[in-house]
């Protein structure tokens, strides 16, 4: 009864406090009379909110029935959990149950452990067993393809190329693999090879027996039908054998393909066989084809110099080195078809540039032993006679000298111009782009490696300057040589002309002589042999030399006879007007066996120095002789010219001028003048 008044007294109030809120409304909207005629507006936005309110609670009740929904998915699902963890429970519990019973362990670690060992060792023997398989596969097929060798080349064949495919794909699979299994690897490559060089043999047997019935490589080669046939299914086979490592090459990378030596067909190897060996025959060991020394070397002519073989105006090489070019242009001729790099390259040291080598070794010894012959250690240890000594020095030692230095000019340049061959550039080219890529991991061509090709043909092999030719090194060789043999002519020539000159430097008739024209007197007795050993050797060289080695050789060759006639001469005596004359007849004498062979006046500007000297010592000692000198337009005496030259420099470099004389300083002027009697006195 009290719940029921509660319940009564609860609606009342509810009720009571609704009519308050709608009394307070009323009262809040309806103010006055005039707030009536709203009404209508009042009550479309009261309505309009009970729709709204409407609306919020059908919103809410929807969203209570989702969530009791959603409440009671998440409790089943709970329960689901809770039962499955149950059951994971007691699977792991049953597990762990027989793990230790299995694994006969005390805990269930222990038992995961020795689980799991076992577990690896059973991948080992499928690993294992896989292995096996693939070993016994590999057995099979050799001992196939060895069954077949004979019976059934085609047959043979087949599982070869089996075994090749395996080893293919066991070394692209290596890499995925990291590695693993290289014993497997190399045992079934190592198999393989094997199996392919016991085919090439049988096989190229086969076909080096067919060749022997063709005749092959005689000039009257057999070939009938059954022949022709019978050669033919030898190279198929051959090729069939090697055309995996043909399609691996094909397949490389060109970098890679470029590195590598270019592959020969197994039939043309076979064929080239019996011409490697007559090659082999004639060109190594001591065969007369291969000695230098038999085919030119030894020739009655070889040493004798060749003058037709090249211009009339070239420097003159030995019949020798003529002959070796010939040779070995021949021989580029024969291999310049060849399209092996390696072979190219091996042809190119091995017999070119090692006959070059030898040449310049009998060259440089044919140098060494005449200085050693012309030493005074050997002339007093080897007792070397007069005649023999003078023929070294003389003419005979000269031409000696000549031939050394032609036939190395001669080389030299035949070099330079092969390394401009189209031939030879082509086959650098590809050097320099090997030796770059190259760097240093293997050899190039051979056993030859980066540093020893470098070593016979350039330093520049390798490196990234644009010069460099395959003869640098050798045409090297030949420039020091022939520099150095240019050396000697020069002091052989030299040394002999100063000592027919000693008895010229000893005489001093130069301040007793009587005035006389230098025209009508006579050469100087001492000054003689000079004079014919200096027309000798002009004569000769001439007719062997260049023009620019020529002049070289003579350049020095009249300063060190300027230099004697300045030193022992006109510096040594003192001179009357006649002692003048005769020194100025018997220098016209030098100078004009000079222009005779090198052109004119070619004597005096060899020695211009000594011309200039001897014009100032020439000065006549009064002025009505002036006329006398060949300078026309110089009024000038000799004490006039001395009191000006000691005056000061100054003066003396300005009567110089005037004489014309460039080359004389004012200390020689002085010098020179001194040496005049007349001053002298």
């Amino acid at each position: 009864m009290l719940r029921v008044n509660s319940d009564r007294y609860a609606t009342d109030l509810a009720a009571e406090q609704r009519n308050v809120r709608i009394e307070d409304f009323l009262n809040d909207k309806l103010q006055n009379s005039s707030d009536l005629a709203d009404i209508d507006a009042l009550l479309d936005s009261v309505r309009h909110q009970q729709g709204l309110l409407k609306q919020q609670v059908e919103t809410l009740l929807e969203a209570r029935r989702d969530l009791d929904k959603s409440t009671e998915a998440a409790s089943a699902q709970s329960e689901d959990l809770l039962h499955r963890c149950k059951k994971f429970r007691s699977q792991q519990s049953d597990i762990d149950r027989r793990l230790l019973i299995v694994t006969r362990s005390e805990t269930s670690d222990d038992a995961v452990k020795k689980f799991d060992a076992s577990m690896q060792s059973l991948r080992k023997l499928d690993v294992a067993q896989g292995y096996m398989q693939l070993l016994s596969e590999v057995e099979d097929l050799g001992s196939q393809a060895r069954r077949n060798f004979n019976s059934s080349p085609k047959a043979a064949l087949d599982p070869y190329l089996r075994m090749q495919s395996l080893v293919d794909a066991l070394r692209k699979a290596q890499p995925a693999a990291e590695d693993a299994a290289p014993h497997l690897v190399d045992h079934v490559d190592s198999t393989t090879r094997a199996l392919w060089k016991q085919m090439k043999d049988t096989f190229g047997n086969d076909f080096e027996r067919t060749l022997k019935k063709i005749k092959w490589p005689a000039k009257d080669i057999t070939l009938d039908g059954s022949l022709e046939q019978e050669w033919t299914d030898g190279v198929k086979k051959l090729l069939e054998l090697q055309e995996p490592e043909l399609r691996a090459r094909d397949n490389e990378d060109i970098t890679a393909a470029q590195q590598e030596e270019s592959l020969v067909l197994l039939p043309l190897e076979i064929m080239v066989k019996p011409l490697e060996l007559r090659f082999t025959y004639h060109f190594e060991g001591d065969r007369p084809t291969n000695r230098l020394d038999k085919n030119i070397i030894d020739a009655p002519d070889n040493a004798e110099i060749d003058y037709d073989s090249v211009d009339q105006n070239a420097t003159k090489p030995i019949f020798a080195a003529v002959r070796v070019n010939d040779l070995l242009e021949t021989i580029t001729d024969r291999y310049r078809p060849l399209t092996s790099f390696s072979q190219k390259l091996r042809f190119l040291i091995d017999i070119q540039i090692t006959i070059f080598d030898q040449f310049h070794s009998r060259l440089n010894d044919s140098l060494d032993a005449y200085l050693t012959s012309t030493s005074s250690i050997a002339r007093t240890v080897q007792g070397t006679s007069r005649e023999s000594q003078a023929n070294l020095q003389g003419l005979g030692g000269l031409e000696r000298l000549c031939r050394v230095y032609g036939s190395a000019e001669y080389l030299e340049k035949k070099m330079r111009d092969w390394s401009d061959d189209i031939f030879f550039v082509e086959l650098w080219d590809e050097l320099q782009d090997r030796a770059r890529s190259n760097g240093g991991r293997k050899n190039l061509a051979g056993p030859m490696s980066v540093d020893a090709v470098a070593e016979r043909t350039s330093s520049t092999v390798g490196s990234d300057e644009d010069s460099g030719a395959l003869f640098d090194e050798t045409a090297g060789a030949y420039k020091r040589l022939r520099i150095r043999s240019e050396g000697f002519m020069q002091e052989m020539l030299i040394h002999s002309l100063r000592e027919t000159l000693r008895p010229y430097g000893r005489i001093n008739p130069w301040s007793s002589l009587s005035s006389e024209s230098s025209t009508s007197l006579a050469l100087t007795a001492e000054l003689d042999a000079t004079v014919q050993q200096l027309n000798e050797y002009l004569s000769f060289l001439v007719k062997v030399l260049a023009q620019a080695p020529l002049r070289r050789i003579f350049r020095q060759l009249a300063l060190a006879m300027q230099t004697f006639f300045w030193d022992h001469v006109l510096l040594r005596y003192t001179f009357s007007a006649g002692g003048v004359a005769q020194f100025s007849r018997d220098m016209e004498a030098i100078w004009v066996t000079i222009d005779h062979w090198l052109g004119e006046a070619q004597g005096e500007i060899g020695m211009r120095k000594l011309k200039e000297g001897l014009t100032l010592l020439s000065l006549p000692v009064k002025k009505e002789q002036v006329e006398d000198l060949e300078t026309e337009d110089i009024s000038l005496d000799l004490w006039e010219v001395e009191k000006r030259v000691f005056r000061n420099n100054e003066s003396a470099r300005a009567v110089l001028d005037e004489l014309g004389l460039e080359s004389l300083s004012e200390t020689d002027a002085r010098h020179i003048l001194e040496r005049r009697i007349e001053l002298g006195s």
